[in-house]
């Protein structure tokens, strides 16, 4: 005997029968940021710290952000923020408060840019390691500051 896909049918999508149990994991939602010069996706280690640059896990909470009110970007039910508006400020996790140092822009050049001091966020050195802590910087057009990005 053939099987369904052999036979030209669809494969079982895995539903479940009725009257049998199925159990399903939450949603993970947000948007995955991935560099498009180091293939790393940004990522929040813990509640507090700072935004890395780590290989890239879709399913992963911490990889998972979401533009919430007033173009802030939250991931872990915080919000990321902007150290500062100079060159090599780091990003961190921070309470929302809605501040400028908390607003985010992305645009059709595909530049993740901090509305505070009009940077862009970026990978220093365009280094491939996980665990890089990522920053703003003017925005160059560099391939390590363009994220691809999706749902």
């Amino acid at each position: 005997m053939s099987s369904p896909a052999a036979a030209g049918q669809k494969p079982s999508t895995g539903a479940a029968q009725p009257g049998t149990a199925t159990t399903t994991e939450p949603a993970v939602t947000g948007t995955v940021f991935e560099s498009k010069g180091t293939g790393t996706c940004l990522y929040a280690p813990a509640s507090g710290g700072r935004i890395q640059s780590y290989a890239c896990r879709s399913s992963a909470a911490a990889q998972r952000f979401t533009v919430g009110p007033n173009r802030t970007l939250l991931v872990r039910g915080k919000c990321v923020q902007a150290d500062g508006t100079s060159d090599g400020s780091g990003l961190r996790l921070a309470v929302c408060d809605g501040s400028d140092a908390q607003r985010w822009h992305y645009n059709s050049s595909f530049d993740l840019v901090s509305l505070w001091g009009t940077k862009c966020v970026d990978i220093p050195e365009a280094s491939t390691a996980n665990g890089v802590a990522v920053q703003v910087w003017e925005c160059t057009g560099a391939s390590h500051q363009k994220w691809n990005h999706s749902e």
